[in-house]
């Protein structure tokens, strides 16, 4: 039963198993939930069971229906995402003009929509009219990363199913099963906070040797050329940046725990301690706090009109 096979979210999961077999689906669901965790597989994994030819409850996974979503071939399941992190009112258009229609294979037609929290306001009311009166066998599966942009007339018509953090044995486990070894899985695990897409991301060494270069200039090791080059080279990549900043987050927070007292065993980068001694040295407590807003304010640039070179330049400067 392929359900299973999704890990770490087996509360969820048992909840839109009920719902299968109690035949009392509703037309619209809200999967939300940080990224990585998931909510996407999970979408995809309903989307399967509702129309798999060999099931009621769950999907085989092997029928023709089912290899069809897991392909993005099936034509009654439709996806949609932001595009430039926008998910636009002609999406939402174009969309209903495809639903009029009954499903062309399936029992149901399933929209899936990536990132539902990217709606601007006219697409969010466009799809509202969808929400109230569906189709027949049409259903939404909104996957949110967050709530807080969702209007609340949308969040009310749907059906809200939690993910929560993966546990750090079940992304260590994932990782091991795509080949990665054991002590980079672990070492991976510890930095991902519960989701496998950051694991992911985490993969990448390069992301740490950019963490020694923003630690150094943080802590007056770059010259005021280097450090401007850094934020330059660093901007180019905003996607790249948010994951960063995260591991330097993690290190602010060593270094505060650093003050207190903390054991090096409870510290993030326990193989960093000879940084963050630095670090406690020479950064106080109130540029401390500073440098964390900063960093948290960037974290959402992708929601506001920040520059990502001048908001680097301003975090390593001052």
């Amino acid at each position: 039963m392929p359900f299973k096979n999704i890990r770490g979210q087996s509360r969820p999961l048992a909840i839109i198993q009920r719902m299968l077999v109690s035949d009392k689906i509703p037309h619209g669901f809200l999967f939300c939930g940080t990224a990585g965790v998931g909510k996407h597989a999970s979408a995809l994994a309903l989307a399967q069971a509702l129309n798999c030819t060999n099931t009621k409850d769950d999907f085989c996974g092997s029928c023709a229906s089912c290899n069809k979503t897991a392909t993005g071939m099936h034509p009654d399941v439709i996806q949609i995402a932001p595009e430039k992190n926008i998910i636009k009112i002609d999406q939402i258009r174009t969309l209903q003009q495809n639903i009029v229609y009954a499903p062309i294979e399936g029992s149901w037609r399933i929209i899936i929509i990536n990132q539902a929290e990217c709606m601007n306001k006219e697409a969010a009311n466009c799809l509202l009219k969808t929400l109230e009166e569906p189709p027949a066998a049409t259903m939404l599966i909104l996957v949110a990363n967050s709530t807080s942009r969702l209007l609340p007339t949308i969040m009310s018509r749907c059906q809200k199913i939690v993910f929560n953090p993966l546990q750090e044995h079940d992304i260590e486990t994932v990782l091991c099963e795509e080949g990665i070894a054991a002590e980079q899985a672990h070492a991976v695990a510890c930095h991902a906070h519960g989701s496998l897409q950051r694991a992911h991301q985490l993969l990448d060494s390069s992301l740490f040797e950019d963490l020694e270069r923003l630690t150094a200039s943080m802590t007056d090791q770059y010259t005021i050329e280097q450090t401007l080059e850094l934020a330059a080279v660093l901007s180019k990549s905003p996607d790249r940046v948010t994951a960063l900043l995260i591991l330097l987050l993690e290190w602010l927070r060593d270094v505060h725990m650093y003050r207190f007292g903390a054991q090096t065993k409870h510290l993030f980068n326990a193989a960093r301690s000879d940084s963050i001694h630095l670090a406690a040295e020479q950064i106080t407590p109130c540029r401390l706090e500073t440098k964390t807003k900063q960093i948290l304010r960037l974290m959402s640039a992708h929601n506001q009109n920040i520059n990502m070179q001048l908001g680097l330049e301003s975090l390593l400067l001052t």
